[in-house]
């Protein structure tokens, strides 16, 4: 149909196929007239291209009313606006309006955030974090509303209990809902910061209760545990043997690829996205290393990035079935846990040997100095520290006392 002026009879009976009623307005029938669309077609002041906006169903709106919304989206024209982006604006001042909730927000800032985080622990951690203490006061809430006293109500209790590496982790969890909050357009206000504001309301937060640490083998507990190790086997005990003579944490462990191993130069090298603190590292490979890579040597694939230790379905193994290998195999009256062998280690530096605790440092990967001193380190200390790492395999082989 040419252009020109509907009729409002015509806009019932017309069949599928798109009508013009001028000034910008057409009326779009599809699917054997179920569907009857007003659209409002113009071309944008600021972009200078072709852009199409529904203004509504004509089951729902009359051909008067779509006229009317037509002259008020030329008036936005005439003004230099573009009606599309206006749109958009109002719909994100109403949205910080009504309020996204904190729970909303922060459920989507753990979706977007998983597949990024370096193992389910860490999602499992925020989430239970923000679950624990957050949710429960202003979960409910628009994130919008969210300001410093509410952050006071939820830290205080922590704070009193003396809990300071939680209260850390909590207020970094809520800052980065409330900064999602600000990208999504749920929230306008700033958000409280710690330094200059919180810190004065919760202050000396570095004196209060030290982190409880993990459970570690005492030196003298550590052939006998590996002993039982070797005696259990299974792919838990070989992976906690892996863990002890390196050093590194059980989820660099696990996570451990034959394309990391270089047997010439005797060398295991992690990339930076598996470290903790996303630095590449290398450990130097120790005879009873070398011993327990050619253990597993016939369980090798092929593959050059496959596991060096799986389970049944060539996947990474748990956290807790390896730590059930390593509780079968811990003294009866012992409460240590896999992570705590990296502090026997370090005991065992300091108590022990002569090495410094430098070297100690760089050994379990501990950040040290600035990062180009780091960067240096981390290439210049690797030949210091194969005699370090020859002496702590022979300690945990019962070889030396």
């Amino acid at each position: 149909m040419a252009p020109g002026k509907l009729w409002a009879s015509q806009v019932k009976n017309f069949g599928d196929g798109v009508y013009y009623d001028g000034g910008n307005l057409s009326l779009v029938i599809t699917n054997q007239r179920k569907g009857r669309q007003w659209t409002f077609k113009y071309t944008s002041p600021l972009t200078k291209k072709r852009r199409q906006m529904g203004i509504g169903s004509a089951f729902d709106i009359s051909l008067e009313k779509a006229r009317e919304i037509a002259a008020s989206l030329r008036a936005v024209l005439r003004s230099g606006k573009d009606p599309l982006d206006e749109r958009l604006k109002e719909k994100q001042e109403l949205k910080v309006q009504m309020g996204s909730t904190f729970q909303e927000m922060a459920e989507l800032y753990l979706k977007k955030n998983k597949p990024h985080w370096r193992g389910d622990h860490t999602f499992r951690h925020a989430k239970n974090t923000l679950e624990s203490y957050a949710l429960p006061v202003f979960g409910d809430r628009p994130a919008a509303s969210i300001i410093r006293e509410d952050l006071v109500s939820v830290i205080s209790p922590i704070y009193n209990e003396k809990k300071a590496d939680t209260v850390r982790k909590l207020y970094r969890y809520i800052r980065k809902v409330l900064e999602l909050s600000k990208v999504e357009g749920a929230r306008d206000a700033e958000i409280p910061q710690w330094k200059g504001d919180l810190e004065h309301t919760f202050p000396n937060l570095s004196n209060l209760k030290p982190v409880k640490h993990h459970e570690a083998l005492k030196p003298e507990e550590v052939s006998p545990t590996m002993q039982r190790l070797k005696e259990a086997g299974g792919m838990g005990a070989l992976v906690c043997r892996f863990i002890m003579l390196t050093g590194c944490r059980s989820i660099e462990g696990r996570g451990a690829r034959w394309d990391e191993i270089n047997l010439k130069e005797k060398l295991w090298t992690v990339q930076g996205e598996r470290m903790k603190k996303g630095n590449l590292y290398s450990v130097p490979l120790s005879k009873p290393i070398l011993d327990l890579l050619e253990e597993i040597k016939p369980l090798h694939t092929g593959k050059p990035n496959a596991l060096l230790f799986s389970s049944d379905k060539g996947k990474a193994l748990s956290d807790a079935g390896v730590l059930k290998s390593f509780k079968a195999a811990r003294p009866q009256n012992s409460n240590a846990v896999v992570h705590g062998l990296r502090s026997t280690f370090r005991d065992w530096i300091g108590d022990e040997t002569d090495y410094p605790e430098e070297l100690g440092e760089y050994a379990l990967a501990h950040a040290k100095g600035s990062k180009t001193e780091r960067a240096y380190r981390r290439n210049t200390a690797v030949e210091k520290r194969r005699p370090l790492m020859e002496d702590w395999g022979k300690f945990c082989m019962g070889e030396i006392d």
